[in-house]
């Protein structure tokens, strides 16, 4: 715009040495270089540019105003720059200056600079001349090309980015309407829309697939108005691919001047901001076509009123509208417009035959979506997918053919040594202790099957008689049995006696335990909360008093199942199913390995008979739970985070919409912090979705999934055991053998090391007796072999001997050593590879561990202990303050191996690769704070005595007492008795409410697993201290150790 109304005229000068005009003998003599601005034809500028020019070039008021006006440095400098080049002379500029409105003087400043860097234009004036002259016979000379020019485009210009215009344009905005001039606008759109199919058409080798009914239409509808809304799949190209058809038609079919129905007289828009203009350009003569993006620009109340508008334009001018939506758009646009000239096209997805058209040569190809390697030729057959319908939909033709693959990619299982032993997977039948049921479910008791005797005998062990608990109706119904038969064989109450027990009792406090083998007493306790049990006869002594729940009130919250018995009943499936197991039973490698099968198979997930063209695996601790999102909406959030892209996320969210095409795999529902977002997430599952959900023992029923599908995981048996240590050391050899290749190593070390695995499979198998028990958990097998096989690899040089392998580990196995020695040799590889200190240096001393790795792992063990108990002082904060080079420090956490590290700015999470790996640092914690009686002493009893008799706890305190027995590098006071005997003493104490039955449960779960030298140990520690513990934790301890002894 500034080149056509300004131009800069130089005068060259020749200049000698020292900067002064010399002429020599022989050349022309010149003038000095001066750049004189013209402006409207008028010599030099204005007198206020001349005064701002002046200003500028000799004084800091230049400064000063242009500081003022907000003018960056940059542009000072460059202002500064042109004006010193420019000769101007002008008396009392700042007197000029006061008179200025600053506009003018803002409207100089932002020109001075164009105005001075353009080239002269007078070559450029005669060039566009020559160019258009005998072209535009209107135009007589330069100046009237250029008035016309300037007319008709300055108002133009001001209204988005020109295209580059080529001499039809330019005679358009010469000679032609306003109409026609606004139609340049919609040039850019158009040609980046054509380039774009052009481009997607050619690489995808298409030929052109026009819309029968649209093309119909055009031809038959020359000299009328047409207003199409076109809905469906792969609309644009479609579209595009019918105008070229129909334009080829035109010849043949269209008795009118073949002029107006050309390539360049149509226009694409999907700028909301050009909506307004339309009915203008619609009132020109060149366009006769517009296809409007409709899903682009938008459906609020104004967009809708604009397109009506448009639809109006098109009836009064007879032009013709394409409107470019989806079924939800088209039912929010006016149906007023009922003539003819109103035509709903719905685009059909392509045919197998037309697919197979576009893929001819790509069907052996791999499109991959998440981990998985889909064939194209597989997906194209499997109609039933929304991912059939994306491909057969032209729109996404380019992004499919871009993440084609010519070989399907390997997924990498995310096992240790992508190691993995199936243990059963079975239907399982939850076990429950009666006292639980007892202690913990505010319900009416009907149970079956029990004895009497033996139900008074466990009443009267249980419950502390001065309290009120729920014995207390069962002394009232054994008082009620014995007026009537002193035998005690009466088991079952009439309706009279029941109203009798009603009558004298709140119903809100006082549960009913009722004995009864028929189910007339369901009806009666309608009203009431209830729960029906099944008493489970068993020989062995932990499960005298288990039993089954066979049904209860909607709303109760059960205990944690101790244990599980297979569900032989088969029953009609459900979408939902729960995998509940004990910690380290292999929940989450039973899920890789799913995934891993799934991505391996050319085919979808098969399960239950069926099979599911998607598997999608969700951790979630790491999901994106948000109460504010529907399911959908948080599945999505997940995937984007996963980088799927954008088409892939559509077909999964519509596949979802279909019956047996989405299943989805759920982990570790037990370590997400919110319960209440959990139960909303998993309460929104739609029931086309079917979801498998894992979770330990004492999270199951905190779900509240009571028609979920239950089922669980066998420990390992012998075999299994032996498979998973013959392949993990076979996996150890496999790489070792490759690093020994590379090196040119002896094969001496190789036969050497093979030995040593030998030895420890035998010795496996002879000490099975000892800890078979153990070993039979997937997790602590995995442990081991970890633990023995850093001892051979790393000792290859060293004489490992049978007796060199039966170390005290053997001996005393137990979860606690294995995961002690297994962080011990996690810190011991950091400290290796961070700071090249060699392992038989620290080994040599065993305090250098503590001391070297103190600050790491007592981080680790509060991220542990927060993440555990939740306590009202955040002590991972108050740790890192400590801190010097916090970040740094945090770098080194991360890289630690035990997992990865969350958050920044002081808001930090530890997601540990394993819970046993935090359960294990929180019960370290607690040790270690009750030993030293460290910064955190009250915090750690008070979360001892609040959780101590919470079942859903109570694994983290019998791993401190597995630790407290053993003495490691990390304790070194637990070498001494009395130090040994402070955890217990804590877990015994005995405050206002706590009953001895209570106290034996929890020494009970504490000790069972202890090994017999273990028990002996404890033994003697008491003996030798009787006289410092508590008489009652001496007498509770010693009637448990002597029940573990029998055992």
């Amino acid at each position: 715009q500034y080149r056509l109304q300004y131009t800069i005229k130089t005068k060259t000068k020749q200049t000698g040495s020292g900067g002064r005009n010399k002429s020599k003998k022989g050349n022309k003599k010149t003038k000095s270089k001066t750049d004189i601005i013209h402006f409207d034809n008028r010599n030099v500028s204005s007198l206020i540019d001349r005064a701002l020019i002046q200003l500028i070039k000799s004084s800091e008021y230049g400064d000063q105003l242009m500081t003022k006006l907000k003018r960056s440095d940059d542009h000072k400098n460059l202002i500064k720059a042109h004006a010193n080049n420019i000769r101007v002379l002008c008396d009392n500029p700042k007197a000029v200056l006061a008179k200025a409105e600053k506009v003018s003087i803002e409207k100089f400043l932002d020109e001075l600079i164009i105005k001075y860097e353009q080239p002269s234009s007078k070559k450029l004036r005669s060039k566009i001349y020559e160019m258009l002259s005998g072209f535009i016979d209107s135009i007589q000379s330069e100046n009237a090309l250029f008035n016309s020019i300037y007319e008709r485009i300055s108002h133009w210009l001001s209204m988005g980015n020109p295209p580059n215009l080529d001499k039809t344009y330019v005679k358009l905005l010469l000679e032609g309407n306003i109409g026609d001039i606004l139609g340049l606008l919609l040039i850019s759109d158009t040609k980046a829309f054509q380039e774009q199919i052009k481009y997607s058409t050619r690489q995808l080798q298409l030929k052109a697939i026009p819309i029968a009914d649209l093309r119909t239409r055009l031809r038959n509808s020359t000299e009328n108005a047409i207003i199409v809304r076109v809905s469906g799949l792969g609309i644009k190209p479609r579209v595009y691919q019918t105008i070229q058809a129909f334009l080829s038609d035109v010849p043949k079919n269209v008795n009118t001047s073949k002029s107006k129905y050309q390539n360049e007289n149509w226009a694409f828009v999907n700028n909301p901001w050009l909506l307004d203009k339309i009915p203008k350009i619609l009132k020109g003569e060149r366009i006769f076509l517009v296809i409007i993006d409709c899903l682009a620009i938008g459906d609020d109340e104004t967009k809708l009123k604009q397109l009506k508008s448009i639809q109006d334009a098109a009836e009064e001018y007879n032009k013709w509208v394409i409107l470019i939506v989806n079924d939800t758009f088209r039912e929010k646009l006016s149906n007023s417009n009922q003539s003819s000239t109103l035509l709903d096209v719905k685009v059909p997805a392509l045919t197998q035959q037309q697919m197979k058209k576009c893929f001819n040569s790509l069907l052996n190809l791999y499109l991959p979506i998440g981990d998985k390697y889909n064939q194209l030729s597989v997906i194209m057959a499997d109609t039933a997918s929304y991912l059939n319908a994306i491909i057969s939909n032209l729109d996404y033709l380019k992004d499919i053919k871009t993440c084609l693959r010519k070989n399907r990619g390997k997924y990498k299982v995310e096992l240790p040594h992508e190691i993995f032993i199936p243990n059963e997977f079975i239907k399982a039948k939850p076990k429950y202790y009666l006292r639980d049921i007892m202690m913990n479910v505010e319900a009416d008791i009907i149970i079956q099957g029990v004895n009497i005797n033996i139900l008074n005998k466990a009443c009267s062990r249980w419950f502390n008689k001065e309290k009120k608990k729920k014995y207390m109706t069962y002394k009232k119904y054994l008082s009620m049995v014995k007026q009537k038969n002193t035998d005690v064989k009466y088991e079952h109450y009439t309706h009279d006696e029941l109203k009798q027990f009603n009558a004298g009792s709140n119903k809100d406090e006082i549960a009913l335990l009722l004995i009864n083998n028929g189910n007339e007493l369901e009806n009666s306790l309608k009203n009431r909360n209830y729960i029906k049990l099944n008493y489970i006869a068993c020989s062995d002594k932990k499960d005298v008093y288990s039993v089954f729940v066979e049904k209860y009130s909607q709303g109760l919250t059960l205990p944690t199942p101790f244990e599980y018995a297979e569900e032989t009943a088969e029953g009609a499936k459900n979408h939902l199913s729960i995998v509940a197991t004990k910690a380290g039973y292999g929940k989450t490698s039973y899920c890789l390995n799913e995934v891993y099968e799934y991505c391996e198979s050319s085919s979808g997930y098969k399960r239950d008979g069926k099979t599911f063209t998607w598997l999608l695996y969700i951790p979630l601790a790491d999901a994106p739970l948000n109460s504010s999102e529907d399911f959908k909406s948080m599945i999505k959030n997940w995937l984007t985070k996963k980088k799927w892209k954008d088409w892939q996320v559509t077909v999964l969210m519509e596949d979802m919409k279909k019956e047996d095409k989405v299943f989805i795999i759920l982990d570790a529902a037990d370590e997400v912090d919110d319960p209440k977002k959990l139960e909303e997430f998993l309460s929104q599952i739609p029931s086309e979705v079917s979801a498998l959900i894992t979770t330990r023992n004492y999270n199951v029923n905190k779900l509240k999934l009571d028609n979920a599908d239950l089922y669980t995981l066998k420990t390992y048996t012998d075999k299994e055991q032996e498979d998973y240590i013959d392949k993990f050391f076979t996996a150890k050899m496999q790489k070792l053998g490759n690093i020994c290749a590379k090196k040119k190593s002896s094969k001496q070390n190789m036969a050497k090391i093979q030995e040593h695995v030998q030895k420890i499979i035998n010795l496996c198998k002879a000490n099975r007796q000892n800890f078979t028990t153990l070993l039979e958990i997937p997790f602590e097998c995995y442990l081991f072999c970890e633990i023995y096989s850093n001892r051979i690899f790393n000792g290859t040089n060293a004489n490992v001997t049978v007796e060199t392998l039966n170390s005290p580990l053997l001996n005393e196995l137990t979860t606690a050593t294995l995961l002690s020695e297994f962080v011990e040799k996690e810190l011991k590889d950091f400290l290796t590879r961070q700071f090249k200190i060699p392992i038989t240096t620290i080994d040599r001393n065993p305090s250098r561990l503590s001391c070297l790795a103190s600050s790491y792992i007592n981080t680790l063990m509060r991220f542990a202990f927060r993440q555990t108990f939740k306590p009202k002082d955040d002590i991972v904060v108050q740790t890192l303050h400590r801190i010097s080079y916090q970040e740094k420090f945090l770098d080194d956490i991360k890289i630690l191996g035990l997992g990865t590290l969350h958050g920044n700015d002081g808001k930090y999470y530890f997601n540990f690769k394993h819970v046993k790996y935090r359960e294990f640092l929180t019960a370290t914690f607690l040790i270690k704070e009750i030993l030293r009686h460290d910064t955190y002493y009250k915090i750690a009893v008070e979360a001892i005595k609040n959780y101590r008799f919470n079942s859903d706890y109570q694994h983290i305190f019998k791993l401190a007492t597995q630790i407290n027995i053993s003495e490691r590098p990390l304790l070194p006071e637990l070498k001494y008795a009395q130090n040994r005997l402070l955890l217990w003493k804590v877990l015994g104490n005995q405050s206002n409410n706590t009953s001895v039955p209570e106290l034996e449960n929890l020494f009970e779960v504490c000790l069972n697993g202890y090994s017999i030298n273990q028990v002996q140990q404890l033994k003697s520690d008491l003996k030798v201290l009787s006289q410092e513990a508590p008489t009652l934790l001496i007498s509770t301890l010693d009637k448990c150790i002597k029940a573990q002894e029998d055992k």
